[in-house]
């Protein structure tokens, strides 16, 4: 299994946080709201609004598990002066 290594300063990280908490307070309830009300509409099978919000929604929770995997797995190299992130490829987005 392969491994990737990642770098980030304090504010790398940081910015991870926020990108993190972004897509859980705001951009995945909305293309859930999307998706919600072309259900309600009635949407037809591979409709391209559909689909398209289905493709943004994965996409969007794909990228949160990946920034979670990171934040969580940050080691802060006191050595260095920054946090080091080993990913396995099960991790990856």
């Amino acid at each position: 299994m392969s491994v990737t290594q990642i770098i980030l300063s304090s504010e790398g990280l940081e910015k991870f946080k926020s990108e993190r908490e972004q897509l859980e307070r705001k951009v995945i309830p909305a293309v859930e709201n999307r998706l919600r009300e072309l259900i309600e509409d009635g949407f037809e099978l591979g409709e391209y609004d559909y689909d398209d919000a289905k493709a943004e929604l994965e996409f969007y929770e794909s990228r949160q598990v990946y920034l979670h995997a990171c934040i969580h797995g940050a080691k802060w190299n006191d050595e260095k002066k920054f946090y080091e992130i080993n990913l396995t490829g099960g991790d990856k987005a």
